[in-house]
């Protein structure tokens, strides 16, 4: 005869299960605001003007139809909008990939790099999909209700996906507060100015930040 061993889960335990099931399932660390859904297009991004060309010519480094039209590059699009606020810089050209910028913004006279986002800054992934980086352009800032920082709205172009795209990331899971392994290596503070377009004087000092 064959005799069973009945197991009980203690009424604790249980709940833990559950409510760890919960967590997982109601946790967030980033929310998609904007993602084009097509490579010819630069919807989410459309605030700036961007059309895939940039000032520096990180385009020509980047992906695009076969016949050469509608380039993706992320460097591209921080690049381009580096120029919109800041003192043209023929330094920026060669601050290389993503993963680079970091290590290479001293070579632009004025720059800070931090941990801290910044309204306007470059936040750059020294690794995301491969060893190439991504960086991103921080559009806004995301506070509690006490005004302390807890993410970003970060605006980008992907080189591999060949699309815009505008997404909340926050420092911490909202659910869990375990720090999010998907939030930028760095933040680049590049010196600004008054009027942006490459010229006219310089404003920026990196202080709190900037929202």
């Amino acid at each position: 005869m064959k005799t069973f061993t009945k197991i009980l889960v203690p009424t604790t335990i249980a709940l833990l299960m559950s409510f760890s099931s919960i967590n997982s399932a109601n946790a967030l660390t980033k929310k998609s605001i904007c993602q084009d859904g097509n490579d010819y297009s630069y919807h989410c991004v459309s605030f700036s003007g961007y059309k895939g060309v940039d000032y520096y010519g990180y385009h020509n480094f980047g992906t695009h139809r076969a016949n050469g039209t509608y380039p993706h590059n992320c460097t591209s699009f921080a690049s381009y909008m580096l120029y919109l606020s800041n003192l043209y810089d023929q330094d920026i050209s060669f601050l290389g990939n993503a993963s680079e910028w970091d290590n290479n913004a001293h070579k632009v006279y004025g720059s800070i790099v931090s941990k801290t986002p910044h309204l306007g800054d470059i936040a750059v992934w020294d690794f995301y999909g491969g060893t190439a980086g991504h960086v991103a352009y921080v559009k806004d800032l995301i506070r509690n209700n006490s005004g302390a920082v807890i993410g970003i709205i970060a605006a980008d172009d992907k080189y591999t996906e060949r699309r815009t795209s505008l997404t909340e990331i926050y420092i911490r899971d909202t659910v869990s507060g375990v720090p999010n392994d998907g939030w930028p290596d760095h933040f680049i503070t590049f010196p600004k100015t008054s009027s942006g377009g490459g010229s006219d004087t310089l404003i920026n000092l990196q202080r709190a930040p900037l929202g």
